[in-house]
């Protein structure tokens, strides 16, 4: 018996949202590892958190610093009241 090296690059796509990474399909065809593949049909959404914005940064990690939705202001505290 022999034994052979063999080398092998896996190309994984991972949600930029939950942190998942997975294998997606048609990915194992893929001959050339120095470049992604071209799959037929891209992934859609991440199989565990169900994001179709997987591919896109979410905008602030904490709630506090996001801006406030178009149309509303924010509300301001009242002078001359105490609680």
């Amino acid at each position: 018996m022999k034994w052979v090296k063999q080398v092998v690059t896996i190309w994984k796509v991972r949600c930029l949202r939950c942190g998942h990474e997975w294998v997606p399909r048609g990915a194992d065809e893929h001959t050339d590892s120095r470049a992604p593949p071209e799959l037929e049909s891209p992934p859609r959404i991440c199989p565990k958190c169900k994001s179709a914005y997987f591919d896109v940064p979410p905008k602030s990690d904490n709630p506090d610093e996001a801006p406030a939705p178009a149309g509303k202001k924010p509300r301001r505290a009242q002078k001359g009241r105490s609680s």
